[in-house]
């Protein structure tokens, strides 16, 4: 993909962002008629309808390549399956909820957790070149006794 994989991140974004807004209208749907919603079932809403902002959100970090988007991505998708198989194994939120909880946020972690998705950060394990080390005390006299 050109400019590191800029189609991709932008239809992944997309799509978190209507994943996303799935999951706010679901959660939403709850909260406003909550008289006939159970203490669960009004906390698995409102619980899905915070998973929902932050999946669009993360959606959003994705499209536009921040730089902890990755992270944010990863976090976000599993709080939206957490909260999604929650919701179906309470019968709260019926079994397409596991295509868009659960299906779906697992294959965008999958993304974001190879290294070729260009997002994030990347840890650099080995030494910095042209790191002279420590110039505290400590290290002129260890280089002075050798």
């Amino acid at each position: 993909m050109a400019q590191n994989g800029r189609g991709a991140r932008a239809t992944i974004g997309l799509l978190n962002l209507l994943s996303g807004g799935l999951g706010i209208w679901g959660g939403g749907q709850v909260l406003v008629y909550f008289r006939e919603a159970s203490t669960i079932g009004i906390t698995i809403g409102a619980a899905g309808l915070v998973a929902g902002v932050f999946f669009a959100l993360a959606g959003l970090a994705v499209w536009r390549g921040w730089a902890d988007a990755r992270a944010f991505g990863l976090s976000a998708g599993a709080t939206t399956i957490v909260v999604y198989v929650a919701g179906v194994a309470l019968g709260i939120i019926g079994m397409s909820g596991l295509l868009f909880g659960v299906a779906y946020p697992a294959l965008v972690m999958a993304w974001l957790g190879r290294p070729g998705s260009g997002l994030g950060r990347t840890v650099d394990t080995g030494p910095r070149r042209g790191d002279p080390g420590r110039h505290d005390g400590m290290h002129r006299r260890v280089s002075a006794l050798a």
